[in-house]
């Protein structure tokens, strides 16, 4: 079975440019003009009746995609589709009183008093494919993009060598405490645990030389996995059964 699962995340910082522009630029109407009919049906569908004011071609994982932005009441929209029109990834500004009360309260305990904040909520489209192996569930999330971001033990060993899968080597993993994480970090970690006592926090490196933070928890009788980049960004989540890896550790 297939499920399409949509992850919002509220990053209560500027959130740093994640892609690199590799395309045109310039006039907006020419910039339309240049994408794919499905990826700019796409954009115009999404901003409605607002005017595109910025539209560009970029890359993630490798993959083409094509982004635009657009104003609503005063604040900026951003969205990220595929060439064939498939949303990757929606960026929106908040102001203060749209924000859920749980979020701002994490932001204040993790940032410093007087601190100036931003809210943004990123909507990112993931798919997850669940299949049975060897008479077990597994399941993976792929983003609209065909990155895989979550595998199973299953597909581990045909990975191996794959610099562009893993997003941090295993044997860089560090413990940290709690309170050496970065402030983003914090606030993103004590969002997503939502009161749940976080067992265990690892930082990794990740090939590309950046910081990850993981974060685990159990939540609703399923063990939560989180990784969230320096910036505060999340870059996972995953949930499996809470006996999942010792079952796994069993068959080993």
């Amino acid at each position: 079975m297939t499920t399409r699962r949509i992850l919002m995340v509220l990053v209560p910082v500027a959130l740093v440019a994640v892609f690199a522009v590799t395309g045109w630029a310039g006039d907006v109407a020419e910039a339309l003009d240049q994408m794919p009919t499905k990826a700019r049906a796409a954009l115009v569908k999404l901003a409605g009746t607002a005017t595109i004011v910025e539209a560009e071609q970029e890359k993630e994982h490798g993959v083409v995609c094509y982004e635009a932005e657009w104003a609503v009441d005063g604040r900026e929209v951003g969205a990220t589709v595929t060439a064939d029109g498939e949303l990757v990834e929606m960026e929106e500004e908040l102001d203060e009183a749209s924000v859920p009360a749980a979020i701002q309260a994490a932001a204040t305990k993790a940032l410093p008093a007087g601190t100036a904040v931003e809210y943004e909520r990123v909507t990112t489209v993931v798919y997850e494919v669940e299949a049975k192996v060897d008479g077990k569930e597994k399941e993976m999330l792929i983003s609209a993009t065909g990155k895989i971001m979550k595998r199973g033990r299953w597909e581990k060993d045909d990975d191996e060598g794959d610099d562009d899968d893993d997003d941090a080597d295993e044997e860089d993993e560090v413990a940290v405490a709690f309170d050496q994480l970065p402030a983003a970090v914090k606030a993103t970690i004590l969002a997503e645990a939502d009161g749940a006592t976080i067992k265990e926090i690892e930082r990794e490196t990740a090939k590309n030389g950046q910081m990850v933070y993981e974060a685990e928890w159990v939540e609703g009788g399923q063990e939560i996995e989180v990784k969230v980049a320096a910036d505060g960004t999340l870059l996972k989540r995953v949930a499996e059964d809470a006996d999942d890896d010792d079952d796994d550790d069993d068959d080993k």
